[in-house]
């Protein structure tokens, strides 16, 4: 997963404190065409256009997320369903 911080506008100001993160990570991905985004760290935006099964094995389920912004060490991951 990489980081799409800096790279798209939707993606304005301090990511911990950005309203609708979630909607405006899943736009960003979109708009790079990826296959799914996460947040972590209380809403930084990830990105990847590996198969999901690919990064579910990658990583272990955590209880460390907060509001589907992800936390320390832990991200939520969204796969994006659908035509880019």
């Amino acid at each position: 997963m990489i980081s799409l911080e800096n790279n798209d506008p939707v993606l304005d100001g301090d990511y911990s404190t950005r309203e609708n993160s979630v909607l405006k990570c899943l736009n960003a991905a979109r708009r790079k065409g990826k296959k799914m985004f996460a947040l972590k760290s209380r809403g930084e935006c990830l990105s990847s256009s590996d198969d999901h099964l690919d990064v579910e094995a990658a990583y272990e389920e955590s209880v460390e997320c907060v509001n589907d912004k992800g936390g320390v060490n832990a991200m939520n991951v969204y796969i994006i369903k659908g035509k880019l």
